[in-house]
């Protein structure tokens, strides 16, 4: 084709110019199109990622509906199409460990559109749970003290990888993350962000099977385990059925558009509080609130004159009168309120004008000019404290009322109020919370639609997992949660039993001298033992690694060992290798005269009196003694008991108990001294053989 000039415009030899403004607009459109039908994949994929050997490995994004899409990697080519919704998955065939990096490509035809570098193929884990798997290797968040320079100064393996899943709480599952993170390759550089946990158990893994590990870290400190459990498996738990619907509906009615945190706390507050009547309510203009009290505002709770309003949680009433000049009347104003800890409603002559459900954000209401008028009007704050100091606050300047847009005449509100208490929380039903506002803010099943759905379904080999101290003190309640995570993990990530492996909770607080014991922990740690009849799990005990200096701290330093037990699960169960996995684990009891016989799994090479200090491995002590063992009769005494090995048994007794019923190990929340373990240098985890427990 060529162009000419022909009466001062340009054709194209046999083609006018009106088919040649088509054609061009239809390649722009053309390009519109091209955009919009982009190849995505979730934030899961990038470069130096992992992927896991010998299983099949979705690939999946977003594309145009009915659009092909082509993954490409190690030889095989996968092809899958968009659906209507413009989703699509393929699957590549299971793949063989390398510590060669590969290019994974994603095409949309026949030129890739997304490729990712340095790829291998190993062993996958998802790390997950509360602030102890949270603490990382420089020594917890505020990176005080690195664990690497008392446990390891080396740390350059360049076929472990890492990707921190970012925090975040959702009301609904998540199909993808917010923020973009990426995979790190292990270095003395960048393992100080590294799960300290699970850089010690990776590393084990690599070390003993010379393959890549993939770390993906997804935890959150001060969480419980109801936070991180599917709603479908976790409804079905006693005690978490409300909870959970509540969140369900929450979910259904923002998918609707008919939620709002406004309308949420005005119901709330209507229905619950006596001065929030339809008729005659405190908010009226015609309402005598002469018998009121008097606040000068704006202050907090804490720096007001007025004592009955410090450290109160609930509903106050706030009025003010205010006369409005003929100049303002007939136009629309702005109330100018200041900040309102927490939350509030407020009303012009009896009609809402605003409600603000965050305690920092400055109230601006607008009043519409029918309803201006000059003379005594009245403002009215129907205040709601959920919790610490409340008030009305800011500065002075911000409490004003003036002509929109017109700022300059202003008429002060700060000064005298009338205030009078409403009802105070403990007396009304727990108002409507900010569901996924914070990743920490306890939401049912927040942390799994908004930091395990997302991860899903990236091929796993299973999961390590580190909580319970925020669930500390339940019994059976705890194991029913965990075979509910479990259940709903498995479920959706449709690989079967995969492999998931948990730390039982460290000894804490000052050492417990009375025998009977069962405080707290004590249960959870009996429940995570019984949590073990879930198929294809495994415990590490790790009842001695409290710091014996700091025994109150919760995160205790060393992250080495209770790594490196977790890993020993995985070594045996998943890798064949011939190694003991756990100490010993009560079994069952039998009772011979005054005594009682305790046995276990686990034994090992044979049971021992053991010493534990630091990271040196565990010692036997010839002609030890065995301690933190009680034993009780029907009367229900406990006494501290005598307990001798025998065998792969101990043997139980005590003098003062003729005939024993029950025998307690280790079972306080800090059982300093207890010393059983086998002779692989492993810690038995503490029990009761009674129920008290549940």
């Amino acid at each position: 084709m060529f162009f000419r000039r022909l009466n001062g415009e340009y054709q194209a030899k046999g083609i006018s110019m009106r088919n040649i403004l088509f054609a061009v607009t239809a390649a722009m459109v053309l390009c519109v199109f091209t955009v919009q039908a982009e190849v995505t994949v979730p934030k899961m994929f990038g470069d130096h990622m992992v992927l896991q050997r010998g299983v099949p490995v979705p690939v999946w994004g977003e594309a145009e509906p009915g659009q092909e899409v082509t993954v490409e990697f190690a030889g095989q080519k996968k092809g899958a199409t968009a659906d209507k919704s413009g989703k699509w998955m393929a699957h590549l065939s299971p793949l063989k460990a390398s510590s060669k990096g590969g290019i994974l490509s994603v095409y949309d035809g026949l030129t890739p559109k997304i490729s990712f570098v340095d790829v291998l193929v190993g062993e996958v884990w998802l790390c997950t749970g509360q602030s102890n798997m949270d603490y990382e290797v420089a020594g917890g968040r505020r990176g005080k003290r690195s664990l690497l320079a008392k446990f390891d100064a080396e740390a350059n393996y360049p076929a472990i990888r890492h990707f921190t899943v970012p925090e975040k709480s959702a009301i609904m599952p998540q199909e993808d993350m917010t923020a973009g993170p990426v995979w790190q390759v292990c270095s003395p550089a960048t393992v100080s962000s590294f799960t300290a946990v699970g850089y010690f158990y990776g590393r084990m893994i690599h070390r003993d099977t010379d393959l890549p590990v993939g770390l993906i870290f997804s935890a959150v400190g001060g969480t419980k385990i109801e936070c991180w459990t599917r709603a479908k498996e976790l409804s079905k738990v006693d005690g978490c059925e409300s909870a959970v619907a509540t969140v369900l509906e929450r979910a259904e009615e923002i998918k609707a558009g008919t939620f709002t945190m406004e309308k949420a706390v005005d119901a709330w507050a209507d229905k619950n509080d006596p001065g929030s009547a339809v008729k005659a309510g405190w908010m009226s203009a015609a309402y005598d609130d002469a018998g009121w009290k008097t606040v000068s505002l704006p202050g907090r709770w804490g720096g007001l004159s007025v004592d009955e309003l410090k450290g109160f949680s609930g509903i106050v009433w706030f009025r003010r009168t205010v006369d409005i000049p003929a100049s303002f009347a007939g136009k629309d104003i702005v109330v100018s309120l200041g900040r309102i800890d927490d939350r509030d409603t407020s009303f012009f002559n009896g009609v809402k004008i605003g409600t603000s459900v965050n305690y920092d954000d400055r109230r601006l209401y607008r009043v519409a000019a029918k309803q201006v008028v000059a003379g005594k009007n009245v403002i009215a704050i129907r205040l709601w404290n959920g919790w610490g100091d409340g008030g009305v606050w800011g500065s002075p300047a911000e409490l004003s009322i003036y002509p929109v847009g017109h700022e300059d005449k202003k008429i002060s509100l700060a000064g005298d109020w009338h205030y009078k208490k409403g009802l105070p929380n403990s007396k009304m039903p727990v108002a409507p919370q900010r569901m996924g506002h914070k990743s920490r803010d306890g939401m049912f099943t927040g942390l799994y639609n908004g930091m395990i759905k997302p991860v899903v379904p990236y091929a796993i080999r299973g999961a390590i997992w580190y909580q319970g101290e925020s669930n500390g003190g339940e019994g059976i309640s705890y194991t029913r949660k965990m075979h509910a995570l479990v259940e709903g993990w498995r479920k959706v990530w449709a690989q079967g039993e995969f492999p998931f492996y948990y730390v039982q909770l460290a000894n804490f607080q000052k050492p417990g001298d009375d025998p009977e014991g069962g405080e707290k922990w004590a249960k959870t740690r009996m429940a995570q033992l019984k949590a073990l009849d879930i198929k294809n799990t495994g415990m590490a005990v790790t009842i001695e690694l409290a710091d014996e200096k700091n025994p109150k701290d919760v995160h205790p330093e060393n992250k080495k060992d209770v790594g490196e037990r977790l890993a020993l699960w995985a070594l045996a169960k998943d890798y064949g290798k011939k190694i003991a996995c756990s100490g010993p684990l009560y079994k069952s009891m039998q009772i011979k005269g005054n005594k009682a016989i305790v046995r276990f799994d686990h034994v090992g090479k044979g049971l021992m009196v053991g010493e534990k200090i630091g990271i040196e491995p565990t010692k036997e002590v010839k002609g030890g003694v065995l301690k933190r063992f009680s034993i009780s009769g029907k009367d229900g005494k406990w006494h501290w008991a005598e307990a001798k090995i025998e065998g792969k048994t101990v043997v139980v007794s005590n003098s003062k108990v003729a005939k024993p019923v029950a025998v307690r190990y280790a079972y306080t929340m800090n059982p300093a001294g207890c010393n059983l373990y086998n002779k692989d240098g492993l810690p038995a985890s503490p029990f009761t053989t009674d129920e008290h427990w549940q």
